[in-house]
Order: structure tokens, then C-alpha cells, then sequence
């Protein structure tokens, strides 16, 4: 799941490089440019997720974070 802070949605970049990475399957927002994001109360509070799939679980997680860190959120309040 992405973290995020409270404030609106002004930019998402690095999806693209995301995707480059071998074993992601699915980069998902639930939100997007100009929503509201508030604190994270429920998963349906959240910015998004990202699925991968590798030969263990271990590496799917890793493949998630480094995926998470090529992705940038400019949220404002």
C-alpha cells in the first residue's frame, strides 16, 4: 500500500519506471489527481497498492517496495 499524508492529489509520476520492474503485475489508485486524501482510517482510505509476483513472497515484497519508492505522490494540504 502506498503511504500517504493528509491533502489533495497534485501529482503522480514514476509509474511508468514502476512498471519496468520484473515481477509487478498491477500498480492500482483508488484515488486520483485532485481527490482528497485523509488519514488512513480503513483500506478504502488509502492512495493505492501495488501487486507483484516473484518465487517467494519475501521477494514480491521487495519487488512492492522498490516499486512503492519509484512512485512519487505530490500531495498538498
Amino acid at each position: 500500500y502506498f503511504n500517504s499524508t493528509p491533502g489533495r492529489i497534485f501529482k503522480i509520476s514514476g509509474v511508468e519506471e514502476a512498471y519496468k520492474l520484473e515481477g509487478i503485475k498491477e500498480i492500482v489508485f483508488t484515488k486520483k489527481l485532485g481527490d482528497t486524501v485523509t488519514q488512513i482510517q480503513s483500506s478504502t482510505d488509502r492512495v493505492g497498492y501495488v501487486v507483484a509476483q516473484n518465487v517467494g513472497a519475501g521477494e514480491a515484497i521487495t519487488t512492492c517496495e522498490k516499486a512503492i519508492s519509484e512512485i512519487k505522490l505530490l500531495i498538498k494540504c
